[in-house]
């Protein structure tokens, strides 16, 4: 029954989102279901979570509507290109502790105990130039990850708008949002920024253009 009861909520829900179309709309929805405790219905409107307790809330603003092209296609292409950046940086990197072979024995050894140690003369350049191309290389990790992230969070977030996976074949524009809420937890109130998005795109492949609906993307 109870599974039944939490359906029923998260097609009313739904439907009301899909019938008003409107931002705020979803954030009322979103922070409703966020109080009777229905986690399908908010995860329906939402890729973000709201871990907080809702006892009230008030929309005090409502930004201006932006628009920006849907970048995933640009985001694969830099991605592509980082790869092979990446594999190039260690390719070059195996090669030159091959060639060195011994310091670098010598600078693992001394370097487990002491991370900061410091050597000099021929040692001290070996440990110089491989810190720099060490650095480069987790650099060039960090800037991947950061970019496989925000790949993910902009597929998850067009997805949910358009009720369609998506991927790279899809080009279009989306539209943004951000509204101000006060939210009470029934002993303290904070203010919070609400961002939305709308996507309006179509996959160029099969010529397939989904309509889109407003989700929450970000709460800060």
């Amino acid at each position: 029954m109870l599974r039944l009861k939490q359906y029923a909520g998260l097609l009313v829900i739904l439907l009301s989102v899909s019938c008003s179309g409107g931002e705020q709309e979803v954030v009322n929805s979103f922070l409703a279901a966020i109080q009777s405790g229905n986690e399908a219905a908010a995860k329906a409107v939402s890729v973000v979570e709201y871990l907080e307790k809702v006892e009230s809330w008030e929309i005090v603003e409502v930004g201006a509507e932006s628009t920006e092209p849907f970048a995933l296609a640009e985001l694969d292409d830099k991605r592509a290109t980082l790869s092979r950046e990446r594999r190039l940086v260690t390719e070059q990197n195996d090669y030159f502790l091959q060639d060195h072979k011994d310091a670098f024995e010598e600078y693992e050894a001394k370097t487990k105990d002491e991370p900061d140690y410091e050597f000099s003369g021929e040692m001290a350049e070996f440990q110089k130039e491989w810190e720099e191309r060490r650095s480069k290389q987790e650099e060039g990790d960090r800037v991947a990850i950061g970019l496989g992230n925000e790949i993910s969070r902009l597929r998850s977030a067009a997805g949910l708008s358009v009720n369609v996976s998506v991927n790279a074949k899809f080009v279009g524009e989306v539209f943004g949002k951000k509204l101000t809420l006060r939210v009470n937890d029934g002993s303290t109130e904070k203010t919070h920024t609400f961002t939305l998005r709308k996507f309006n795109i179509v996959d160029t492949t099969r010529n397939l253009s989904p309509i889109g609906r407003w989700v929450i993307t970000d709460i800060n």
